[in-house]
C-alpha cells in the first residue's frame, strides 16, 4: 500500500523483513530536482529548443550515481535511451547522420557542453536556495522511512582541497593559504555539518568557505536550520578550530551540550604541569574567555578534561613523567584538554569514567572525517570554471552519499558504495 510522504511521493510501506530500500533514487532525484528548480526560477528550456530541463538533470543525476564526468554520462545515457527506443521497433539500431561538416548524429539527450551550459545559470543566491531545499527534503525523507529519529548529534568539520592553478590569493576569495596539503599552499576549504542520528549520518550543510564566511556564524546557520525543519540538537562538536565564544555563548543560549577538545593556553598548561607532579584534577572547572577580542568579557564558566590517547591513559603518562622517562614537554604533548559547557553527572561510577563515557562518544566526529573522504569517490574531480559549478558539483556528491547512507541504515547491513550505485543503476527507468 503506498502512503502519503513528506516529500510528496510515493514511498513503499514499512515491512518487518525490509530487503531493498523503499525508494527509487533515480526517479527521486529527478522529481526533487524539477520541484527545486521551478521554485527558484530555473530555465525549463535553454537556448537548445530540443530539450527541456528534466533531460539535463536525467544526465547530472545518472552521472552523479554511477561516478561518471559529465562527458562519459551524456554518451551513455543516450546510448541506453536510444537501446530503449528502439527496442522491439523495426528500425535501425544506430542513430542517423546528420548534415554538416563535423560528423554529427541524432540524439536523445543533451550532449556535454549543453549539460555544463545548464549548471552555469545557477548563480550564489539560486545555489544557496536550492541546496538547502535539497537537503530539507532529503532529511525528511530519512525521517519518515525511519534511518533518524527528531533528536541527533551534529558534528562539524572543514575540509582542504589542493589548488595548482595560476590564480593568486587576492584574485579570488575562495582560495585559503593552507599549509598542510602537498605539492601547493594555496587551497579551498568546505564547511561541513553532519547529523548522526543512531547508525545513520548524513550531512545536512555544505559550502564553499570564502575569506568572508567565518566558522562560528556558518555553523550557528546550519543549526538554526536544522531546528527550523523539526530537529532537536543534543549535542554538538568540532575540532578545536571550532571552540570559538560566539559559537560557545550561542550553545549556552539554546541549551545544547558543546564538547571537543580545546587549545592548551597558559592557565590550562598550569593546570597540567600541577597534575603531572601532584595527581590531582584530571577535570577542574575552567573560566573561558576566547580569543584577543574578548579577553575584556566576563568568562564562560566551563569544564576540562585532561585525557591521553596513550596506553594507559594520562596516569601513565605521569608515572613516566615521575620516572624521568619522560620530560615535562613531551609529557604534555601527550596530554589533550577537553571541554565542555556542561557538567557530566557521575551517578554511581566516578566522575572521570563519566567523562570518558563523553571521549568515547567523541571519538564518532571521525565519521565527518571519514565522510569528505567518501564524497571524492562518488565523482571524478570535476574542472569547472566558475566557483558555483564547484559547489554545485560538490552538493551532488553529497547528495549521493547520503542517499548512501539512508539505504545502508535501512537495508540492515553494510552496503558498500559501488555496490548502492550498482543497485540504483539496476532500477534506471528511461522516461
Amino acid at each position: 500500500m503506498l502512503a502519503k510522504t513528506f516529500t510528496g511521493l510515493p514511498g513503499e510501506g514499512n515491512s518487518g523483513n525490509y530487503s531493498g530500500p523503499s525508494i527509487d533514487w533515480f526517479q527521486f532525484i529527478i522529481k526533487l530536482a524539477e520541484r527545486c528548480a521551478a521554485k527558484h526560477g530555473l530555465k525549463k528550456k535553454a537556448r537548445w529548443r530540443k530539450y527541456r530541463a528534466r533531460h539535463y538533470w536525467e544526465v547530472i543525476v545518472y552521472g552523479t550515481l554511477n561516478c561518471l564526468g559529465t562527458q562519459d554520462a551524456a554518451e551513455r545515457w543516450n546510448a541506453l535511451k536510444w537501446k530503449r527506443y528502439n527496442e522491439g521497433k523495426r528500425r535501425k539500431k544506430e542513430p542517423r547522420r546528420l548534415g554538416g561538416r563535423y560528423p554529427r548524429y541524432e540524439r536523445l539527450g543533451p550532449d556535454h557542453t549543453q549539460v555544463n551550459c545548464y549548471k552555469r545559470q545557477f548563480s550564489r543566491k539560486k545555489l544557496d536556495k536550492f541546496k538547502s531545499t535539497v537537503f530539507q527534503e532529503q532529511l525528511l525523507l530519512a525521517r519518515e522511512l525511519g534511518a533518524i529519529d527528531g533528536t541527533i548529534d551534529v558534528f562539524v568539520d572543514k575540509s582542504d582541497i589542493p589548488y595548482y592553478g595560476k590564480q593568486k590569493k587576492h584574485e579570488n576569495d575562495f582560495l585559503h593559504h593552507v599549509r598542510n596539503t602537498k605539492g601547493t599552499k594555496r587551497g579551498r576549504k568546505y564547511f561541513g555539518v553532519m547529523v548522526r542520528s543512531g547508525d545513520a549520518r548524513l550531512f545536512s550543510r555544505l559550502v564553499l568557505s570564502s575569506k568572508v564566511v567565518k566558522r562560528a556564524d556558518y555553523v550557528i546557520e546550519g543549526i538554526d536550520e536544522l531546528k527550523s525543519w523539526g530537529f532537536k540538537i543534543r549535542r554538538l562538536t568540532g575540532d578545536s578550530a571550532f571552540v570559538i565564544r560566539g559559537l560557545i555563548d550561542y550553545c549556552l543560549k539554546e541549551n545544547i551540550h558543546y564538547f571537543g577538545p580545546t587549545a592548551k593556553k597558559g592557565a590550562i598548561k598550569d593546570k597540567i604541569k600541577n597534575y603531572l607532579e601532584s595527581g590531582k584534577c584530571k577535570v577542574f572547572q575552567y573560566g573561558w574567555k576566547g580569543k584577543k577580542q574578548h579577553q575584556k568579557s566576563h568568562p564562560v564558566a566551563t569544564w576540562i578534561i585532561l585525557h591521553s590517547e596513550e596506553k594507559g591513559g594520562i596516569s601513565r603518562v605521569r608515572r613516566k613523567y615521575c620516572s624521568r622517562e619522560l620530560s615535562l614537554n613531551e609529557a604534555m604533548e601527550c596530554i589533550r584538554p577537553f571541554l565542555s559547557i556542561k557538567n557530566i553527572k557521575s551517578g554511581r561510577n566516578s566522575r572521570y569514567a563519566a567523562w570518558n563515557r563523553m571521549i568515547r562518544w567523541y571519538k564518532k566526529r571521525w565519521w565527518i572525517e571519514t565522510g569528505f573522504r567518501d564524497l571524492k569517490e562518488f565523482m571524478p574531480p570535476f574542472h569547472a570554471r566558475t566557483n558555483e559549478a564547484k559547489e554545485f558539483s560538490m552538493l551532488l556528491r553529497v547528495f549521493s552519499y547520503n542517499a548512501w547512507q539512508i539505504h545502508r541504515v535501512m537495508k540492515g547491513e553494510e552496503t558498500r558504495k559501488k555496490q548502492f550505485c550498482y543497485e540504483v543503476q539496476a532500477t534506471f527507468l528511461c522516461p
